[in-house]
C-alpha cells in the first residue's frame, strides 16, 4: 500500500477529491434538470406543433435548460480532470481511457447543443423564415429537438466507458468504498446497452427505460457524493499497474 502521489499530501488530494465531487453533483443534478425536466417535459414525441407550442409557452424554462446544460459540461471537464489525477497511478491505462471517453462525451453534447436554439431561432426570427409554411417550421423545428435527442443518447453511450473504467479503478483501488465501483461498472454496461438498444431496437429501449439507466444514476450519485463526504483514502490505494 501506497499513497496515490506522494508529490501532494493527503489535505490536498482531500480538497481536490470533494472539488470533484460538488462538479461531480451539479453534473448529476444539472442533468436532471436539463434533460429529465426540461427536454422531457416540453418535448411531446411525435407531435411537431404541440413540441413548438410548447417552447412557445415555457421559453424561459427551455432556455434555463439550455444555459444549465452548458454549465454542467463545464463542471464535467473539471470533475474528470481530477478524478483522472486521483486514478492515475492506481492504473495510468484505465485512466487515461475513463479521460477520453468523458471528454468525447462533453465533446458530443457540446457540439449537438446548438440543435436546441433551432426551436428558439424559428419563434424569433419571423422576418428570416417568412417564405416557410407553418407545418415546415414546425416539423424543422422538432427535427432538431428530436436528433439532439439522438445525440445525447450517443454521448450517453460513450459516457459509459468513463463509467466502467473509474469502477474499474475504484474497485482495484481502495481509494473509495469498492461496492461503488462495482455499480458504476454496472451503472456504465447499462448505459452501453441501452446506446445501442437505441440504434438496433428503439422500441425495446424505450421499453426498458429508464431501468438500464438506474444502476449509472446511483453509481454516479454515489460517487459524487463520496466524494463530496467522505473524500479519498490516499495512504490505503493499491497501485495496479494495467
Amino acid at each position: 500500500m501506497t499513497q496515490l502521489d506522494g508529490s501532494r499530501t493527503a489535505s490536498q488530494w482531500m480538497v481536490r477529491a470533494r472539488i470533484a465531487g460538488a462538479c461531480y453533483l451539479g453534473v448529476v443534478a444539472g442533468g436532471i434538470f436539463a434533460e429529465g425536466v426540461v427536454r422531457s417535459r416540453l418535448t411531446v414525441i411525435g407531435d411537431s406543433a404541440a413540441t413548438l407550442r410548447s417552447i412557445a409557452i415555457h421559453e424561459p424554462l427551455w432556455r434555463a435548460g439550455l444555459a444549465v446544460h452548458l454549465t454542467y459540461l463545464l463542471l464535467t471537464v473539471v470533475m474528470t480532470l481530477i478524478i483522472y489525477e486521483l486514478f492515475r497511478p492506481a492504473g495510468p491505462t484505465l485512466a487515461r481511457l475513463a479521460l477520453a471517453f468523458s471528454l468525447m462525451c462533453s465533446t458530443i453534447e457540446a457540439a449537438s447543443l446548438p440543435l436546441t436554439v433551432v426551436p428558439l431561432a424559428i419563434l424569433r426570427n419571423h422576418g428570416a423564415i417568412a417564405g416557410f409554411k407553418t407545418e415546415q417550421l414546425n416539423s424543422l423545428g422538432y427535427l432538431a429537438v428530436r436528433l439532439f435527442s439522438t445525440s445525447f443518447s450517443f454521448g450517453t453511450f460513450l459516457f459509459s466507458g468513463f463509467c466502467f473504467c473509474t469502477g474499474l479503478l475504484i474497485a482495484r483501488s481502495g481509494v473509495i468504498w469498492r461496492p461503488i465501483g462495482l455499480l458504476l461498472m454496472v451503472g456504465g454496461a447499462g448505459y452501453f446497452i441501452d446506446g445501442n438498444l437505441r440504434i438496433i431496437a428503439p422500441d425495446l429501449a424505450a421499453s426498458l427505460f429508464p431501468w438500464l439507466l438506474l444502476p449509472g444514476f446511483f453509481g454516479e450519485t454515489g460517487l459524487a457524493l463520496w466524494l463530496l463526504i467522505r473524500g479519498v483514502r490516499p495512504a490505503k490505494a493499491n497501485l495496479v499497474l494495467p
